[in-house]
């Protein structure tokens, strides 16, 4: 099979990241300690068997099977203990430099306890870390209340509510009961609305519709209205998904708006599809906003469902009151989630931009990595209020 040079050159950039981030590990942990030292072989075969995990990891999550998703909690359970290991072992490791420099002259005995001790405690650090981001990232998302002031919003509309679901990420790794929990905990809050703003399923309909259809109990007063994600995208179904859906009985919407009404009072939501739809891998229409806004009424408040908190600026201009999307997953854990404001600039929570409010869930799930630590799992209650 010939690969092409735009799948090519990915591949390379990952392989040399990856590459030298294993190297860096890999030395850095031998020369703080003369144990790992002594074993070369060891630490690098134990870094590299790390390393050949993070490339199966794709392979393994695209097919259903308990054998399957074993393997698939092991990859990736040792892909996030390695990628917080080399964060805590960069500090660590600039740490006992700048110790052994302020020490004067210590001795050789000295550095040695210096050095054993940053590494070990970067150790330990790490499987710590990952051990209670495991727990919280198994536990039911936790409810999250959150105000939305509306200028000009109408009595009726006062109290309306919205339950987000984002970026749950059903896979070989989720079970049947968790979608069966969570969809008991969606109705007991008894919204208006269920709004899904993509990353619902990482998977094929053959694996994962027995998991996916326990979502199709969702009772909320109006609707359940959906929106892809690029996960979607990336199962190669995403149109197959969006029949399901749509047999569901959910308003799927792909540049497309719906009318809600609470007693007198009128409500649009709108929706795109993400903007992976677009290129090789894409199916599907591609992401529109002004074919979405085709006949929604002027004066009536608007709410669009964007999977990627971006395009910001031609939604305010849009006259969007509340734009409501997910996919960062603040980060998921720490202490990944302290860099995710660099590349967002509305990573999590709710912001104000303008006239508009743009709310962006941390997710109701996680992908790849069980781990939520200090970035625990959501579900969104989302109250409009009169202002």
């Amino acid at each position: 099979m010939c690969l092409s040079v735009k799948t090519i050159i990915p591949i390379a950039i990952i392989t040399t990241v990856l590459g030298a981030a294993c190297a860096y590990m890999s030395l850095r942990s031998m020369a703080l300690s003369p144990l790992l030292k002594d074993h070369p072989w060891l630490t690098w075969g134990t870094v590299v068997f790390c390393l050949l995990t993070v490339f199966l990891v794709p392979f393994l999550t695209r097919h259903g099977g308990q054998g399957t998703a074993i393997l698939a909690w092991a990859s990736y359970t040792v892909f996030g203990l390695i990628s917080t290991y080399i964060i805590y072992l960069a500090v660590a490791d600039l740490a006992q430099y700048i110790l052994g420099r302020v020490l004067e002259a210590p001795d050789p005995f000295t550095v040695r306890i210096i050095k054993e001790c940053a590494l070990w405690t970067a150790v330990a650090a790490s499987i710590a870390s990952v051990s209670v981001g495991c727990r919280q990232a198994m536990a039911p998302p936790k409810v999250r209340r959150v105000e939305v002031p509306i200028l000009g919003l109408i009595k009726a509309l006062d109290g309306f509510t919205i339950v987000q679901i984002s970026d749950l990420h059903i896979n070989s790794m989720t079970s049947r009961k968790s979608v069966e929990e969570l969809t008991e905990q969606v109705n007991a809050l008894e919204p208006n609305l269920v709004a899904i703003t993509g990353d619902l399923v990482d998977g094929t309909v053959q694996d994962l519709l027995p998991k996916v259809e326990a979502l199709g109990n969702l009772r909320p007063k109006n609707c359940v209205c959906y929106v892809t994600g690029n996960h979607e995208y990336y199962s190669g179904e995403a149109m197959n998904w969006v029949e399901v859906f749509n047999q569901m009985h959910w308003c799927v919407l792909m540049n497309d708006n719906v009318l809600i009404q609470r007693n007198d009072a009128k409500l649009i939501v709108l929706g795109v599809p993400d903007t992976a739809s677009k290129g090789d891998r894409g199916s599907g229409p591609k992401t529109n906003l002004n074919r979405a806004l085709v006949e929604a009424p002027k004066g009536v408040p608007r709410i669009l469902l964007n999977h990627k908190p971006k395009e910001f600026f031609e939604t305010e201009r849009a006259g969007i009151a509340l734009q409501l999307s997910g996919h960062t997953h603040g980060g998921q854990y720490f202490p990944w989630s302290v860099l995710i404001p660099l590349f967002w600039d509305y990573p999590a929570g709710l912001k104000r931009y303008k006239r508009m409010w743009i709310y962006t869930s941390t997710g109701t799930g996680f992908w790849g990595p069980p781990n939520r630590f200090l970035r625990p799992k959501e579900l969104t209650l989302l109250v409009l209020k009169k202002t």
